[in-house]
């Protein structure tokens, strides 16, 4: 069975991966950041989709607005998907 796994990392300087090596960009995001980590780890149960979104210095506003971002994702992956099916039905 084909899987696919979503994948979405959300908040500050810790999800973003602030002050670890190779951090950079406006939102000071590294390669080392968990859900790179999880994203990697995860790559040989399924396919992984998803975004991170995380952002060094976020406040609780920013996060609403990441969240705003996974939920038209989301929408956008479901609205696909249904599509397909009707196709391929």
């Amino acid at each position: 069975m084909d899987r696919t796994i979503l994948v979405y990392g959300l908040g500050d300087s810790v999800a973003s991966g602030h002050g670890l090596s190779g951090a950079e960009g406006d939102c000071v995001r590294a390669p080392g950041a968990y859900p790179l980590l999880a994203t990697l780890l995860l790559a040989d149960v399924g396919a992984i989709e998803g975004g991170h979104f995380a952002c060094s210095g976020a406040t609780t506003e920013d996060l609403t607005g990441q969240v705003d971002e996974v939920l038209a994702d989301l929408a956008t992956s479901i609205t696909t998907t249904v599509r397909n099916k009707r196709i391929l039905s």
